[in-house]
């Protein structure tokens, strides 16, 4: 087995944050132990599709849904505890009705 660092994106999260609904995106990072890549990534994807956390907020609707894919995975020398969500602020999608400056 190996040891390997994978750095998961997830993307258009409907969370309620500071009172109101935003969508967010976010970066964290896993460690784990696996055979191989695919393995390390299924294992990652697991992780972060187990918490409850994070799942129990969504408020994305069924045609709406966030996107988790991974960013990097490398071997690692050793392994070390996950990180917590590094979460940011998405765009809003672009109002049609909005001017634009030129």
């Amino acid at each position: 087995m190996n040891r390997y660092r994978v750095a998961l994106h997830g993307t258009n999260f409907l969370l309620k944050r500071e009172g109101r609904k935003q969508r967010l995106g976010f970066r964290i990072t896993r460690w784990v132990e696996a055979n191989d890549v695919a393995d390390a990534a299924t294992q990652a994807f697991a992780a972060v599709q187990e918490d409850d956390r994070l799942w129990s907020q969504l408020l994305n609707e069924r045609e709406d849904p966030p996107f988790l894919e991974v960013e990097e995975l490398a071997l690692a020398p050793r392994l070390e505890g996950p990180s917590g969500y590094a979460f940011y602020r998405m765009d809003p999608a672009p109002d049609p009705k909005r001017r634009r400056w030129r």
